[in-house]
């Protein structure tokens, strides 16, 4: 059985059709247009992805530099109206110190021009150092 396999003849089938010469140059020309297209619009296209592509990266960089300056300004800000806070504070209590500074020294004045006057308008001396003590308090 293996050696009437061997001795067998087998059949072949030949090419129906085979192309002419004039057809592969038509094919060949064909895929050459379609290769030409393909390169052709190749370089628009990745110059137009570029231009894309470029486009949102610098406005993302725009975009992040900008939140950093909004944040910049917020702190500048927030320094300058504390530094304000505590000028306007530092003023304040100047302005108050200088109010009762004034308000001891007419005191002092009252009662020492009152205590040193030289006719005594007290009869004794309890009075005058009650008429001291109102003023004081």
């Amino acid at each position: 059985m293996f050696l009437s396999r061997l001795f067998k003849k087998q059949k072949y089938a030949l090419p129906i059709t085979e192309l002419s010469v004039e057809e592969k140059d038509k094919r060949k020309a064909r895929r050459f247009n379609w290769t030409n297209v393909a390169l052709g619009a190749l370089i628009p296209l990745s110059i137009g992805i570029g231009t894309v592509v470029i486009t949102l990266l610098q406005q993302k960089f725009d975009d992040r530099r900008q939140k950093q300056e909004r944040e910049l300004d917020d702190r500048r800000y927030n320094a300058e109206r504390q530094e304000d806070n505590r000028r306007y504070n530092l003023e304040q209590d100047q302005a108050h110190d200088l109010y009762h500074q004034g308000l001891y020294k007419s005191t002092v004045e009252d009662i020492s021009s009152t205590l040193l006057k030289a006719n005594h308008s007290f009869l004794d001396d309890e009075k005058q150092l009650g008429y001291a003590r109102s003023k004081i308090l």
